[in-house]
């Protein structure tokens, strides 16, 4: 991840074997995802006063 004032980038999202890969804009900021059959990994990432993030895991 780039964080600046003007916005935040996903510079590379490499998946584990098994795993795909969705990456997509959600206001204000980004949303990258890692899914399985049987996992799911999800980071938020957005600046609002300085870089932030919420990251959620999940069994399917």
């Amino acid at each position: 991840m780039s964080f600046s004032p003007s916005g935040v980038q996903v510079l590379w999202a490499s998946p584990n074997p098994g795993y795909t890969v969705k990456i997509e804009p959600e206001s204000p900021g980004m949303k990258v995802e890692f899914r399985s059959d049987a996992h799911r990994s999800r980071i938020d990432v957005w600046w609002s006063g300085g870089p932030q993030f919420s990251i959620d895991e999940r069994d399917n």
